[in-house]
């Protein structure tokens, strides 16, 4: 038995099933208020989210869509305890998109306005700040921690423990398990491990 409240345009469909304020639930004890709609077993929709899935998630106009997923403040999740919050988007079993971030893949975690593609990428990024790095390839930046505007593209590019970036930051490393001399250097260039650069600028046409 369902229940709907606060309005005559609720649905909800399913044993604890409650819908309120324009919202829309389907499901054992789904939960969809305030024009948000939740389809699966405890999935909660609310604030013009959408989850859909057992446990999914959804509130403040996010997305989410698979077991446990997450996708809040207008964030989006689709995969196994995926999760998008803060505009971001993931894709993946344990993805991780936040802050206007992008990731796709197994574990993969793209944060603070960067992207990750790829099993693990960015495995390792610290969530507490922007770190603007683009990370392609599986474990592609899976050392790095607080460095920030890194480009590594490439099967296990930044993966070695000892000469992969952790802190350090814009890099660019392109090519099956390129690297840099050391966890901390920073504006470095390998491409392939045949053409390097050191002392790279930031700084415009330069």
């Amino acid at each position: 038995v369902g229940t709907g409240i606060s309005s005559d345009y609720n649905v909800a469909i399913g044993y604890s099933a409650s819908g309120y304020s324009y919202g829309t639930a389907v499901g054992y004890g789904a939960y969809g208020y305030n024009s948000g709609a939740a389809v699966g077993y405890s999935a909660n929709g609310f604030n013009f989210g959408t989850a859909v899935g057992v446990g999914a998630y959804g509130p403040d106009s996010g997305a989410a869509v698979g077991y446990n997923a997450s996708g809040s403040s207008s964030g989006a999740a689709v995969g196994y305890y995926a999760s998008g919050s803060n505009s971001g988007a993931a894709v993946g079993y344990y993805a991780s998109g936040y802050n206007s971030g992008a990731a796709v893949g197994y574990y993969a975690k793209g944060v603070g306005y960067g992207v990750a593609v790829g099993y693990q990428a960015g495995y390792n990024i610290d969530t507490t700040a922007d770190r603007y790095n683009t990370l392609i390839g599986a474990y592609s930046g899976y050392r790095l921690t607080t460095g920030i505007g890194n480009i590594l593209i490439g099967y296990q590019t930044g993966y070695d423990p000892t000469y992969s970036p952790t802190t350090g930051s814009y890099n660019i490393l392109i090519g099956y398990n390129a690297w840099t001399p050391a966890t901390t250097t920073s504006n470095f260039l390998n491409i392939g491990g045949l053409i390097f650069g050191t002392n790279l600028s930031t700084a415009t046409n330069t």
